[in-house]
């Protein structure tokens, strides 16, 4: 051999020593673990890193089966896994291993998750002699990886199952990225038909809206608590409140909202809202009656007593009984004022109510023009309700003279019964109505309709949509208050040009019930006595005209303006009073201290309580307190004169 290839074998066995140093280096340094294996998987070559990873020593793994080390579900699919590729390198073929991951067990027993590249071994005829591979501890990722779909899987679900809607829209673009089931229930869109699309493309929001929602997006960006009408997929418009923020979940920016659907709660605001005005219209009618019947109670009072000293050949009678006449009617209309405020207690009877529909509507037939066709759809087994059939009639006929007025050119009265219950559902939606047995009594009509604006005002008092001079406002006014006496329920629903339904619901009674007992009334007597009578009551008219009225019927009669000068009258002169006639509603003490304390001076005192609120709502009250009767203002003559007369004649 020369010199020169002598060098040059020298040299090449240098840099071969110098290689193999190189992956010797490696192969004992590095973490992962560097194996070869004959075809029969037994170990020829282990890097060190086995003991760190296994906790066994080289040794023991040189001529062992590596797949040993394995969990026994991961050792069957290492089997399989090698079997099926080893026989396609033996087929010749271009076999390429993908990334494997297995369990092991360590020598302490502790298993961790290894991550596993193989590739084959050939000799020079082309045969697989063996594979080479690198198996490396993915544990802790495999951990961060469980962790993360946990995560991913927790928030997933609370995502979808949130009852708010929640929507991830991207901000550059404006697509949706992703939204909740609430969202994709609140629109009526699917969620394959939301997702890439933009909120002009779908028409959630009007022009106007979305430019305020943008406006301040990009001014703070976040938006908490601002109002937005949604349009769903179907057409309906829903009130939402939509808190957004932009975060950065991803290398683009995305825009977090939140939508909480107020449709519902906004009706209940308002349904509330017209209750309340509804009551607190209730208590001023209350007021306003109780002070205009004092004014009618002196105009009647001195009509009726220029009539005792006139007769039908006067010339001033007419005049006078038409005064009468037209106080008695304002009477009667401060009645209904009390009706619709509750003021009055009705009288309620286990009843029927086809019973009293079919004799009502007697009267109807006789009374309505024969354009009218009257229709009943009365059910068999109708529940009891304990009504008062008076106030009852009243409601049937006023509905029916409204449908009356929509239909001047004829059309059809219809009038149903039925028994329902109404659930829990009903109630969330009609603020108002309780759950339980109802009978229910729809009265509709074909007529011109009301417009959806004035539904809501048609209950109050002087509303009306007629013209000047025909109608006071005062029916549906009655209608509710008394259906609200009853604990029931009524609403309105009604199409222009389509005609109006009215639907009155009334507890059923789980069984008969008897109704309140008639009051026990005096026989009429004479009005003419001589005793002396006290007349309390702060209106100046009042006192007099009630004093003219007695003592034109032979009574001596004292007068006091308040509670306290009566106390003050009757300590010095009681002995000659024989009756108290006291007004309730006066300033200072008031009727009702004054009553206790006239009892306190004389257990045995008779006294008639004058009111102008209801006799009705507080007669049972003060005669259990020790009045005598009550009489409520206007009065006429004869009431009160019977009234007197039955109290000093007990």
């Amino acid at each position: 051999m020369l010199k020169g290839e002598i060098a040059t074998k020298m040299q090449e066995c240098a840099e071969q020593i110098q290689t193999e140093e190189k992956y010797r280096f490696l192969a004992e340094n590095i973490q992962d673990i560097i194996f070869i294996q004959d075809m029969d998987l037994k170990i020829t070559f282990v890097s060190p890193a086995v003991t760190s990873l296994f906790g066994i020593s080289v040794e023991e793994a040189l001529n062992n089966d590596l797949t040993n080390y394995m969990t026994p579900a991961s050792y069957e699919k290492g089997k399989r896994d090698f079997q099926k590729y080893a026989a396609l390198a033996r087929d010749g073929r271009d076999v390429h291993i993908p990334l494997m991951e297995y369990q092991y067990i360590r020598k302490d027993g502790s298993t961790f998750w290894g991550e596993l590249k193989l590739g084959f071994l050939y000799d020079e005829a082309g045969n697989p002699i063996g594979v080479q591979g690198v198996l490396r501890d993915i544990d802790e990722r495999k951990k961060m990886q469980a962790a993360l779909q946990e995560s991913e899987a927790l928030f997933r679900t609370i995502f979808d199952l949130s009852p708010q809607a929640i929507a991830l829209t991207e901000v550059e673009t404006g697509e949706l990225k992703e939204v909740n089931q609430t969202f994709c229930e609140l629109t009526k869109f699917k969620r394959e038909e939301l997702i890439g699309k933009t909120t002009t493309e779908l028409g959630l929001y009007s022009e106007k809206d979305r430019e305020r929602f943008v406006k301040k997006i990009r001014s703070t960006g976040r938006v908490h608590g601002m109002e937005m009408d949604f349009k769903a997929k179907d057409g309906s418009t829903l009130n939402t409140l939509m808190f957004s923020k932009v975060i950065s979940l991803t290398p683009k920016k995305l825009l977090l909202t939140i939508f909480l659907d107020m449709t519902e709660r906004k009706k209940l605001e308002a349904m509330l809202r017209h209750a309340q005005k509804m009551e607190a219209v209730g208590t001023l009618a209350g007021g306003i009656a109780h002070d205009f019947n004092n004014l009618l109670q002196a105009i009647l009072g001195y009509a009726q007593i220029l009539l005792l000293d006139k007769n039908l050949r006067d010339e001033e009678y007419e005049k006078i009984e038409a005064i009468d006449k037209m106080a008695k009617r304002g009477g009667d209309l401060t009645k209904r004022l009390l009706v619709y405020a509750r003021k009055t207690k009705s009288k309620p009877k286990p009843l029927n109510l086809n019973n009293n529909i079919i004799q009502t509507c007697k009267v109807l037939e006789r009374t309505l023009p024969k354009m009218i066709e009257m229709e009943l759809r009365l059910s068999e087994d109708l529940g009891v309700v304990n009504c008062d059939p008076v106030e009852f009639e009243q409601v049937i006929m006023n509905l029916s003279v409204n449908a009356r007025d929509a239909m001047p050119e004829g059309g059809k009265l219809r009038i149903e019964t039925k028994n329902v219950f109404l659930g829990e559902e009903f109630c969330r939606s009609h603020l108002g109505a309780k759950k339980g047995a109802y009978v229910l009594i729809s009265v509709s009509d074909t007529g011109c309709g009301i417009e959806h604006t004035l539904v809501n005002h048609i209950f109050e008092p002087f509303f009306t949509t007629k013209e000047t001079g025909k109608g006071t406002g005062l029916g549906l006014a009655m209608v509710y208050g008394i259906v609200k006496a009853h604990k029931g329920y009524i609403t309105c629903s009604s199409t222009p040009g389509n005609g109006t339904t009215f639907e009155i619901y009334f507890p059923a009674l789980d069984r008969e019930q008897p109704g309140e007992a008639d009051r026990l009334k005096g026989k009429d007597t004479a009005p003419w006595g001589t005793q002396t009578i006290l007349v309390v009551d702060d209106e100046d008219m009042v006192r007099n005209s009630t004093r003219d009225m007695l003592e034109h019927f032979g009574y001596s009669v004292f007068l006091t303006e308040s509670g306290e000068k009566a106390l003050e009258l009757y300590r010095t002169r009681g002995a000659e009073i024989d009756l108290v006639i006291l007004d309730l509603g006066m300033p200072g003490m008031g009727g009702h201290q004054c009553l206790r304390e006239l009892l306190q001076l004389n257990p045995d005192i008779k006294v008639i309580i004058a009111s102008g609120y209801s006799p009705d709502a507080l007669e049972d009250n003060l005669l259990g307190q020790g009045a005598g009767a009550f009489v409520g203002k206007p009065y006429q003559v004869e009431n009160l004169l019977g009234a007197v007369r039955r109290i000093l004649e007990k």
